[in-house]
């Protein structure tokens, strides 16, 4: 709990600098505390102690897109190489449901994008997805889409689909991959 706390302050007082930098006008050094690498976060469940959440990348970068809607002084976060492990065995949905929610919040994270994504997910039977993809985005309703050559391994199994999309559906404490319209994986979270 203290390390979630230092975790979220932190991510704060860089969006907060990041911020201030752009409202003084003034373009950011090539290296800044907005430009870090090598970020590894791990959570732990309070019941059993084991990690049921576990975020790694290789750098983030805030960027000022020069096209587009985005322009107008909206800056977005490019993450390189992020690699996410979840296990629902430990996870309760509470807790992930409110991590997700914090992590909309974050206007710089719903714009964000992630190159390659990595997400290995174990379900409560202890069943393991593996999911790839180049490219990766949060769209507008807070769904997690993947792009670009995407693939689930499961079961020794490799699947290829031109997009993934990961939702969190609170009201039936599920997370769903859906592959396409017709087929969805539900996975129940504690």
């Amino acid at each position: 709990m203290l390390y979630e706390n230092f975790l979220k302050i932190f991510l704060k007082l860089l969006l907060f600098i990041f911020w201030l930098t752009v409202a003084r006008g003034a373009q950011p050094s090539a290296r800044t505390l907005t430009e870090f690498k090598g970020l590894e976060s791990s959570f732990y469940s309070t019941e059993s102690g084991k990690a049921y959440l576990s975020l790694k990348y290789e750098s983030a970068n805030m960027r000022n897109p020069k096209i587009g809607f985005l322009k107008f002084g909206m800056s977005f976060l490019e993450v390189n190489d992020l690699r996410a492990s979840l296990d629902l065995r430990f996870a309760r949905s509470s807790d992930l449901f409110s991590k997700w929610k914090n992590l909309l919040n974050q206007k710089a994270i719903r714009y964000a994008t992630f190159e390659p994504i990595v997400i290995i997910l174990t379900d409560r039977m202890g069943h393991t997805y593996l999911l790839k993809s180049s490219k990766g985005k949060l769209n507008a309703s807070g769904r997690l889409m993947l792009f670009g050559g995407s693939t689930i391994e499961h079961d020794g199994l490799i699947e290829s689909f031109p997009r993934l999309v990961i939702d969190f559906d609170d009201t039936t404490s599920r997370l769903i991959i859906e592959k396409d319209k017709l087929e969805k994986i539900k996975l129940l979270i504690q």
